[in-house]
């Protein structure tokens, strides 16, 4: 009886301390693959604390970098502004009142069907007084017919004006068919050049426009090809100042578009007429 006492006590100590060494066993690997997730846990939140903390500090310096990129933004159109628009002032003012072999008038916007706008009632009236005064010049009024609803062409309406003012038909030759102020120029130079059978800087050349304008057509004339072009200004009306102010805009435009017609050697395309 004791031998199967002692026998059993042995069984269950052996069996005790097995199941002791197996849960050990089991113990040991769940507790360093515990320990391991507790560290990637804590190396992932630790990486979402430093990308949070990161990215306030990014939208920190944004926000403080913001005010500055605003000034120099602003500085970057107001002093060429400053720069340009005391230039355009300067010829404004002026009386211009050049004398030439022929004068283009340089189209503007047509109101409905055929409707000319207060700016180009006042290039006609100019131009007919010019040319009364002027008596062998001949006249080239610039425009074509493309805006929406338009059924004459600016160059048409400026030509029915002088006839009506008795400036004699022989002594103007239309050009209808440009519809930017480069273009104006562009085609009547090839128009001059074929009626004169000379070449355009043999001939005393003037533009036509308003006052406002004086100064940013120059330059493309001088553009197209007319080395020392001369110029006729007429005063504008109630639009004055916005006409002016339209003109810094527009020029930034030309300085575009010159840039690349030197850099492709194609034609120009630019804003409607002035």
């Amino acid at each position: 009886m004791n031998k199967k006492v002692n026998s059993l006590l042995k069984i269950s100590s052996k069996t005790a301390l097995c199941g002791i060494t197996a849960a050990k066993c089991k113990a040991a690997p769940d507790s360093k693959t515990t320990a391991k997730c507790n560290a990637v846990k804590n190396s992932e939140i630790a990486a979402k604390c430093r990308a949070a903390k990161n990215g306030k500090g990014a939208l920190a310096a944004a926000a403080r970098a913001l005010p500055k990129a605003a000034a120099a933004a602003a500085a970057s159109v107001v002093v060429p502004g400053a720069v340009y628009l005391p230039l355009v002032m300067r010829e404004a003012v002026k009386k211009h009142n050049d004398k030439c072999d022929y004068l283009l008038i340089l189209g503007c916007r047509v109101t409905g069907a055929d409707t000319p706008s207060e700016q180009l009632k006042e290039r006609m009236e100019r131009a007919a007084e010019y040319l009364k005064e002027n008596e062998s010049t001949i006249a080239v009024p610039c425009g074509g017919c493309f805006r929406k609803g338009q059924t004459k062409s600016e160059a048409a309406i400026i030509t029915e004006y002088l006839v009506k003012n008795n400036i004699a038909p022989g002594r103007i030759l239309p050009e209808d068919r440009s519809e930017t102020t480069f273009e104006n120029f562009e085609n009547a130079v090839k128009i001059i050049e074929a009626h004169s059978g000379k070449k355009i800087n043999d001939l005393k050349i003037a533009f036509l426009t308003s006052d406002y304008h004086i100064f940013r057509a120059a330059s493309i004339a001088r553009a197209c090809g007319i080395a020392s072009p001369g110029k006729v200004s007429c005063k504008t009306g109630d639009k004055a100042v916005i006409s002016l102010l339209r003109e810094y805009p527009a020029a930034c435009e030309l300085l575009l578009r010159k840039t690349e017609k030197r850099l492709s050697g194609g034609a120009f395309s630019v804003r409607r007429n002035g």
